[in-house]
């Protein structure tokens, strides 16, 4: 139960920070700071990043949580 719990917490913080990041590249782009294939390429990185952790993280709070109950 509380793995559970601190992997939706994990959960939330992972999709507001990607959420985050998309905007500021989308800010980004719309200046014509960066190019469409950069946007692209940026988007697609912190989703794929965030997802990659998100799934990682309950395993290891898992792992750790057994080393430390016994």
């Amino acid at each position: 139960m509380e793995v559970f719990i601190i992997s939706l917490f994990t959960y939330l913080l992972i999709y507001l920070i990607v959420y985050r990041l998309i905007q500021l590249f989308n800010m980004a782009y719309k200046k014509e700071e960066i190019s469409a294939s950069k946007f692209k390429v940026f988007v697609l990185a912190s989703i794929t990043t965030g997802f990659l952790i998100a799934t990682s993280l309950p395993l290891l709070y898992q792992s750790i949580w057994n080393g430390l109950t016994g």
